[in-house]
């Protein structure tokens, strides 16, 4: 539980484009569903999650080394 303002921060991967071919190319070889992979991670699918659980618009981050930031702040006049 947050406090009225408080902020959510979570991080995951977040493969570049070159990391995402290269687990594309290897679920090919592997022939494994590509959308069961770490090349199709992205913590923007939180997103829409959290704006439906009253918090406001989630900010997305890259922070380099393959990982992402995605924040987002619970309004301060939420009813508790």
């Amino acid at each position: 539980m947050l406090r009225p303002g408080g902020r959510l921060l979570s991080a995951d991967a977040h493969p570049s484009a070159s990391m995402r071919t290269v687990f594309a190319w290897l679920d090919r070889i592997r022939r494994k569903d590509p959308r069961s992979t770490f090349g199709t991670t992205d913590i923007r699918r939180y997103s829409a999650a959290l704006r439906e659980c009253g918090f406001g618009e989630p900010e997305f981050v890259s922070i380099g080394h393959n990982t992402a930031l995605l924040s987002a702040t619970e309004p301060d006049d939420r009813a508790t």
